[in-house]
Order: structure tokens, then C-alpha cells, then sequence
């Protein structure tokens, strides 16, 4: 089976789970200011939500909206029992404190996996966070459906940003690798390659560090 049929089963048996609930699972999404490319993002995880028969409650916001205007949307969903899951698309403006917005979303509705909480379950052994950012689970998925061995062998990730470098290191230690973590203040790269087995860019600028 393919990558695109594992996808269509999770979605069929995601629909099917949800099938009888009298309330569909909702998740709440926060924008803020007119990027073209963060507005597209966020209409194209609408219409995955819809996909997978979730509902989705966008919330956009101006350029000059204040973070105090921003919090009150992020408790307004954490209070509200419908919603099951909140996302704050990045990046927010420069007049905007994203810490203290992401440290305002509850843990349980963190579905970045973002907040202090669920960064501290998954560096932990024998934790679990409850959610983890898409991404870092996606790429670990892709490993276990090719069948790559993860535990034993050594691992270079490029890369340790909050949403997918540190996460990815993270579960891949979870799985017994041992890592290495790579990045813009590394100086050379490649003496670490002869003796990896996994090796993953998640930067921009990958020239840059060679």
C-alpha cells in the first residue's frame, strides 16, 4: 500500500470513529495580518478538516490587532467546550509576543504541541505529550511505513527550530536513535555524515552550514 491509500484509510476510519457523535470534533484557528502564504495554509488545513469531517472556526484577525485582542480569543476557545483543539498560525506580528500567546492555549487543546507542557512530555522518557506538531510525526511515520530501522542508529538532524527540528530529534530519541542536532552556529556538517544512518534537513539554508 502507498502513502496516498495509508491516507485514505486514516481518513476513512477517522470519519467512521466520529460517525455516531452528536457534536464533531472542531478546531479553532487563529490568524493574524494578511501574509498570502499564511492565509493560504490556513484555508488549506480548512479544507482538510472538512475531509476528515472536522469542523474548523477561523478566526483573522488585522495587522494593527492588539495581543490583549489576540489572549481573548485564545481563552474565548479554551473555555468553549465545542472547540477540541486551537492553532495559532506563526508567524504573528512583531508587535505580538508569540511565547505569550502560545503559553495562553491550554495543553489538552495544543495541537501544535507547542506549549511548555507537551515540549516537556516529549523530551521525557516514558511521557507522552498530548498532542505533538504534525510534522515531526509525519516524518517519523514515513520512516515506520518503508520499515527504516530508528533505534541503534545514529541520526543527523539539521535544523532545531520549535515546530520541527527539536520535535523531530525528540521522538527520534524517544525511538532509542542516537542524535545529533545540527545548526545555523554549526560550523561543519559533514564530518558527522560518514558515520549516520538518517539523515534529515529541516532548514532553509543548507549551503550555508556545509
Amino acid at each position: 500500500r502507498g502513502p496516498h491509500a495509508n491516507h485514505r484509510g486514516k481518513v476513512n476510519r477517522f470519519k467512521q470513529l466520529h460517525s455516531h457523535d452528536r457534536q464533531r470534533p472542531a478546531l479553532g484557528m487563529i490568524m493574524v495580518g494578511d501574509r498570502q502564504d499564511s492565509r493560504l495554509y490556513v484555508e488549506a488545513k480548512g479544507r482538510a478538516c472538512a475531509e476528515v469531517g472536522i469542523r474548523a472556526e477561523n478566526r483573522f484577525f488585522a495587522q494593527s490587532t492588539t495581543q490583549a485582542e489576540i489572549l481573548r480569543q485564545v481563552h474565548a476557545f479554551n473555555a468553549d467546550p465545542t472547540i477540541d483543539g486551537i492553532l495559532i498560525q506563526m508567524p504573528l506580528p512583531a508587535t505580538i509576543d508569540e511565547k505569550t500567546v502560545v503559553d495562553a492555549v491550554l495543553p489538552t487543546k495544543d495541537v501544535d504541541g507547542l506549549h511548555p507542557y507537551n515540549v516537556g512530555e516529549l523530551a521525557m522518557r516514558r511521557r507522552t505529550p498530548y498532542f505533538t506538531a504534525c510534522t515531526p510525526e509525519g516524518i517519523v511515520e514515513m520512516l515506520d511505513q518503508e520499515a527504516v530501522p530508528i533505534a541503534g542508529r545514529v541520526a543527523v538532524v539539521l535544523g532545531r527550530s520549535d515546530l520541527v527540528g527539536n520535535p523531530v530529534g525528540m521522538l527520534l530519541r524517544k525511538r532509542h536513535a542516537t542524535v545529533i542536532s545540527c545548526h545555523s552556529q554549526t560550523t561543519q556538517v559533514l564530518p558527522f555524515y560518514p558515520n549516520c544512518r538518517l539523515f534529515f534537513v529541516l532548514i532553509r539554508k543548507y549551503r550555508s552550514i556545509v
